[in-house]
């Protein structure tokens, strides 16, 4: 794309955020890492609960997998894994500089796992930066 196409579509979602409040994104470049987000989730999913529970949040921890939150004073019927951003890639996931306000990191050690942390953290790198791209776009006159 050009410069100029560019700014002909950062316009279109200006305009689109101000009348219609929304827009859908399309060849955004990112198929082939949700295809190989979407196959590694179902891979930890399927796992036993062992695997599940070595990485089960905590009250001090709310990143990791869950199978125990409540609706309306219900359990949900439903699985989670949350992960998010990490500040220093070049230390522990755990060391008190990585630790936000939601906890840390947690990666299950499996070896039908051995992708799946390289794969979350690619997808959450390309998202955010997409993430960025958007926010610029949005802010643009």
């Amino acid at each position: 794309s050009t410069t100029e196409e560019k700014n002909a579509i950062k316009i279109q979602i200006g305009k689109n955020c101000r009348s219609v409040g929304m827009f859908y994104i399309t060849h955004h470049g990112l198929e082939s890492i949700i295809k190989e987000f979407q196959g590694q989730v179902e891979l930890f999913f399927e796992s036993s609960k062992e695997v599940k529970n070595s990485v089960k949040r905590r009250a001090n921890n709310s990143r990791g997998w869950a199978d125990d939150e409540y609706t309306k004073r219900k359990i949900d019927t439903k699985e989670i894994f949350d992960f998010g951003h990490k500040p220093f890639e070049n230390l522990p996931d755990d060391a008190v500089e990585n630790i936000m306000l939601d906890g840390y990191n947690q990666w299950p050690k499996s070896p039908d796992l051995e992708k799946f942390r390289s794969v979350m953290e690619s997808y959450y790198k390309a998202c955010s930066e997409l993430a960025s791209i958007l926010l610029s776009a949005i802010a643009y006159d």
